[in-house]
This record gives structure tokens, C-alpha cells and sequence, in this order.
């Protein structure tokens, strides 16, 4: 008879104070810069946030290197460090390669109806003003579903994964991070519009790879848990041998031949489609972009960003299969509980154990960066969908853009709080990151990419 098997709790290495800290200190701290920037903007340039074409479309004039710094930030996701860590940690190497590849085919291919909207419909702030124009108010209205239904989706990834991992590194209580991770979000998308999202975007990229590079350096070269590619192959190879993965070539961690890997990248594929040409943040950056250079912009974000889920992943994810007998692991001598693997605790194990302490604060800050600089653009992209696509289309035609900036300030005032009553939610339902990222997007969107890729193509009206 088989016996259950005994899974550890994830011990916390920082104090919750350090959560709290990071979660609010650093949260008003990019909004007390981003109101700096926003003042020095107004007086010594023409660009000015009251503008409604300059708060929801950046005056369309954002070069090509800002918008794929965007484009790289709004598509790292908590998920895409998590879920793709916990992908390598489950069956190896092809986990990161396809989270890879079927997030980069989405954004690249994107690129074109991208340069499309930019030929044939400059003038607009939505993509969904260009779906009433073409398929009446029915088509308006079922579009306009899905593009909230999208972001709140997209909202309850990111504060899951968010708020789970601050949980797991600190103690600090899930609902709390729920409701406090988007209030320094809100202030500075609130003062700065979609402009601020673009200045934090490149802050938090910069950020985002130099803590990659740190946990490269840290996991190949200095760390005495591992310290070198061969030994971390040494490593692999046992856990190969001690709990080989199903379908893969001989068990091994360090093959592309798997099945699992091969059904986890068409999942990866669908759900990312729909992620992206649903999302109002990718459509909005396209509107935004300068006109010669919408392509080039989205070509180049979708191979920069292909770097952070294969490097992050292949790293983290494989040193936690290959560290989970070190008695330094979170929860040794047992491996990843599944709730705590679906969790996407794969990561922050792995960090704990290659840099301690140090290694717990630098996975918190690069979740929180990947949080932060995520659902600025989802709350400047739900807040542009309610003020001309529901506001101005059905309830005030003549509204001026100052309504408009004005209305958009209280929506994402209100987002902001439903955000974390949404999280808190999802987290009393035991709903956890794997479920929502893959299972609720691969049903509820999949259907939904192809009318979205074709709008264009025929030349919009």
C-alpha cells in the first residue's frame, strides 16, 4: 500500500516587515519619482498628462526603444517568472525553451497588426472603436466583454503570483499584498498616464535583467551549492535518477524530448494569444508607438523578452530540482508540496538557496517589478477602455478630454481597489497561479485571437 506522501511547509527566510516594506516602500517609492518626472514634464515640455491623447496615447510619438522596453515589461508577468521556473522544475529544460517560444510568437506576430492599425486607423485610442466601426455595436459590446474580462483575468495572475510569493519569502498575509500592491501602482498611472507607464517600463526592465544576470553569475560561477554548468549537470542527472520525468527521453531534466514539455507549449501558445490580442496594454502601446517604427518595436520586444523566461527559468527553475536535498531548501527534506509547485514557489526556493537572504530580497523586488510594471499598463488599459468605450460611446458623446482624463483618474482609482478584492477572491477559492494563467485563459480566449489578428487585415475602416 502506498503511503501519502509528507510535504514541508515553505519556511520563510525575511521578516514581514521586509514584505511591507517592499510592497509599500518601494511602490511609493516609483510613485514619488514618477511625480517628479510628471512636473518636470509639464513645465519644460509640450507633453502634458491633462491631455487626453497625451494620458491615454502618449501624444503617439514614443520611439521604438521605449515601446519594447514596454512591450518586455507588460509581458512579464509574475507568471513569467514563476510559472515558467516551476515548468523547468517539473520536467526540465523544454519547460522555459516552449513558456519561450509561445510568448514571443504572439508579440512578434502582433508587430504586423500593429503596423496595420498604424496605417489605416491612427486616429484611434482603442482597439475596440475599431470594432464598432467595422462590426456595429453588437460586435462593441462582445469585444468590450472580453477586453475586461481579459484584464481581470490578467489582474488576478499577476496578484497572485505577487502576493504568494511575498507570502512564501516573508510571512506576509495574502490579502494584505492583494490590496496594497496596486495603491503606489494607481497613484503614479493616476499623475502620469500611459507616458509614466513607458519611464517605469525601462526602470523596471533595467531591473529586471540585472537580477537575471545576478542569479546567472551566482548559480554557474560562485555558489558552493552548485558553482558551475557541470556540476549542475551532475545535479540534474541524479534527480533524473531519483524521480525521472514521464515522457521525457530516458527521464532527464536536460532534454527537449517531451511530451508534457510539447503539451505545456501549445498550451503556452493558445493562452498567450489570447493574452496578447485581447489585452487592451498591447494595442494601446501599437496606438502609442511612433508610426515608422510600430514594427520594428514589437519584433524587437518579442525576441528581447524571449531572454527573461529562458534565462530566468533555466536557472531557477533547474536549481530547485537540482538543489532539493540541500538541507538549506525551504522545505527539505521534502520536495515542493503540488499546491506549493502550482504556486510557482519553484523560483524563490531556488533563490533562497543560491544567495540566502539576498537571494530571497532580489526574487521579491523582480516579482514585484514584474507586478508593478504589468498592471500599470493593464490600469491604464482598463481605464482607457472605460472612459471612450463605455463612457463617451453609450453615455457622453461630446465629452471633452478633460471628462475624459477625469473619468479615467476614478476608474483606476476603482480598478485598483477591485484588483485586490479580486485577488482576495481568487485566494479564498484556493484558485492559484497555474490554474488561472493557463486553464481560465485557454477556454475562455482561445476562440477569441483570430477575428482580433483578421481586423486589420483587410484595411481597417
Amino acid at each position: 500500500m502506498s503511503s501519502t506522501p509528507i510535504y514541508s511547509e515553505f519556511k520563510p527566510l525575511l521578516n514581514q516587515s521586509v514584505g511591507y516594506g517592499v510592497v509599500v516602500g518601494v511602490g511609493f517609492f516609483f510613485a514619488f519619482m514618477m511625480l517628479i518626472l510628471t512636473t518636470l514634464q509639464r513645465k519644460f515640455f509640450k507633453f502634458s498628462p491633462t491631455s487626453s491623447e497625451e494620458f491615454t496615447s502618449a501624444s503617439r510619438s514614443v520611439k521604438p526603444g521605449l515601446v519594447c522596453c514596454g512591450i518586455v515589461s507588460a509581458w512579464t508577468w509574475s507568471a513569467t517568472l514563476l510559472q515558467s521556473s516551476t515548468a523547468a522544475y517539473t520536467f526540465g529544460v523544454s519547460g522555459p525553451w516552449w513558456y519561450g517560444v509561445g510568448g514571443t510568437i504572439q508579440v512578434c506576430m502582433f508587430g504586423m497588426v500593429a503596423s496595420k492599425v498604424k496605417m489605416n486607423a491612427n486616429g484611434a485610442h482603442m482597439f475596440l472603436e475599431i470594432v464598432r466601426a467595422r462590426f456595429g455595436t453588437a460586435g462593441h459590446i462582445l469585444f468590450t466583454f472580453y477586453g475586461f474580462l481579459c484584464i481581470l483575468i490578467v489582474c488576478g495572475s499577476l496578484l497572485l503570483g505577487g502576493a504568494a510569493t511575498v507570502n512564501a519569502l516573508t510571512g506576509m498575509n495574502i490579502n494584505a499584498a492583494c490590496f496594497l500592491l496596486p495603491i503606489g501602482i494607481a497613484i503614479y498611472v493616476i499623475f502620469g498616464g500611459l507616458r509614466a507607464t513607458f519611464i517605469c517600463d525601462w526602470s523596471h526592465t533595467l531591473i529586471l535583467f540585472i537580477i537575471i544576470y545576478m542569479f546567472i553569475f551566482r548559480a554557474y560561477g560562485t555558489s558552493p551549492a552548485i558553482g558551475s554548468i557541470s556540476q549542475l549537470y551532475d545535479l540534474l542527472q541524479q534527480a533524473a535518477f531519483d524521480s525521472p520525468v514521464v515522457g521525457n527521453q530516458d527521464g532527464s531534466y536536460l532534454t527537449l524530448k517531451s511530451n508534457q514539455g510539447l503539451v505545456f507549449g501549445a498550451a503556452t501558445i493558445l493562452s498567450g494569444f489570447a493574452g496578447v490580442f485581447c489585452d487592451q496594454g498591447y494595442w494601446q502601446r501599437a496606438i502609442a508607438s511612433h508610426p515608422e517604427s510600430t514594427t520594428k518595436a514589437y519584433m524587437l520586444g518579442g525576441l528581447s523578452w524571449f531572454a527573461v523566461p529562458w534565462a530566468f527559468a533555466s536557472c531557477l527553475g533547474l536549481s530547485a530540482r537540482a538543489l532539493l536535498h540541500n538541507p538549506n531548501f525551504p522545505t527539505y527534506p521534502s520536495p515542493l508540496s503540488p499546491s506549493q509547485s502550482s504556486a510557482g514557489l519553484a523560483a524563490p526556493a531556488a533563490a533562497a538557496v543560491l544567495m540566502g537572504k539576498g537571494g530571497a530580497i532580489a526574487m521579491l523586488l523582480v516579482v514585484f517589478m514584474a507586478v508593478t510594471s504589468a498592471a500599470s499598463a493593464e490600469l491604464i488599459g482598463v481605464s482607457s477602455l472605460f472612459s471612450y468605450d463605455i463612457y463617451r460611446t453609450y453615455f457622453r458623446p461630446q465629452a471633452t478630454g478633460e471628462e475624459i482624463v477625469r473619468v479615467s483618474h476614478y476608474f483606476i482609482c476603482f480598478w485598483a481597489v477591485w484588483m485586490g478584492c479580486w485577488g482576495s477572491i481568487l485566494n479564498a477559492g484556493n484558485i492559484d497561479l497555474g490554474w488561472v494563467r493557463f486553464i481560465f485563459m485557454l477556454l475562455q480566449f482561445t476562440p477569441m485571437h483570430s477575428p482580433l489578428a483578421l481586423l486589420c487585415a483587410g484595411g481597417c475602416p
